[in-house]
């Protein structure tokens, strides 16, 4: 088991369901038991990173080697438990589609970019940051056409945020600053459709 027991009542839910209706988008606090959160986070601080950069594009970093203990997270994303907890929340029959692990350091950012346009769907984002100072930066901003942020989602560690992402809505993570030192931002993201 590795979701917090609040996740599978029908009441949390189905509050988690109409906030969703209203917003479009919800983030769910405390969403892994704390042990498997936090030895995730710390084995994924530890490990070597290999940078993946297109100047006009993005700079980031997946990690080389994956600990079985995200093995075993980036499985539970791709099942049908998974799935169905997030058809419940988003009140529609969703599948995975494919999904990243991201880790973002000092100077690490991506950019809205019509060669980076995705598909519309429901973004899916467990972040398994352990600890982060707010203003190093680095959140998923969500906007439209215009440039205008309709979605923020802010660092916060064991925390599963869902987005509905419309064709017109595009994604990026603000530039990661000083303030980060040498923390790591860490995501699992993963695209449901």
């Amino acid at each position: 088991m590795i979701l917090h027991q609040q996740y599978k009542l029908r009441q949390v839910l189905n509050a988690a369901a109409a906030k969703f209706n209203r917003e479009k988008s919800i983030q769910l606090h405390q969403f892994l038991l704390p042990d498997t959160a936090n030895r995730a986070g710390a084995a994924l601080s530890r490990v070597p990173l290999r940078e993946h950069y297109v100047p006009d594009q993005y700079h980031c970093h997946e990690p080389k080697t994956i600990p079985a203990i995200v093995k075993k997270l980036q499985r539970w994303l791709r099942s049908k438990e998974a799935a169905m907890l997030i058809s419940t929340i988003v009140q529609k029959k969703v599948r995975f589609k494919e999904s990243c692990l991201c880790v973002y350091t000092h100077r690490d950012y991506t950019l809205r970019h019509d060669k980076n346009k995705e598909p519309p769907g429901y973004d899916v984002i467990l972040d398994l940051t352990p600890h982060w100072d707010t203003r190093a930066c680095g959140h998923h901003s969500y906007v439209d056409r215009k440039g205008n942020e309709l979605v923020r989602i802010p660092v916060a560690g064991n925390t599963l945020a869902i987005v509905h992402r419309t064709a017109d809505v595009q994604k990026f993570v603000k530039y990661v600053n000083h303030h980060a030192g040498k923390d790591r931002r860490i995501v699992l993201e993963a695209r449901f459709a």
